[in-house]
């Protein structure tokens, strides 16, 4: 995940060079940490899921319903048959 995705719950850049105490690991300027769900699966592995933005995915859902709503009225020709 290279880009922003709006649909994250959390998204943060790293301002500096950093060393994790806990793993070790360096985060070098710049890099991009979004909050996850990690999920233990067999033989060892682990399943890292974003953690997704609620709000941005129900209005995503709205907006797509919306458009979904005026094609179908726009294609069967509703507003044309309303008497004025």
């Amino acid at each position: 995940m290279s880009e922003r995705d709006w649909r994250l719950k959390l998204q943060a850049t790293v301002t500096e060079n950093t060393v994790l105490p806990w793993s070790g690991s360096e985060i070098k300027k710049g890099d991009q940490l979004n909050l996850v769900s990690l999920v233990s699966l067999p033989r060892g592995r682990t399943l890292t899921i974003p953690v997704p933005d609620m709000t941005a995915l129900y209005l995503s859902a709205s907006a797509s319903s919306w458009k979904n709503y005026w094609a179908i009225r726009t294609e069967n020709r509703i507003d044309s048959r309303l008497k004025k």
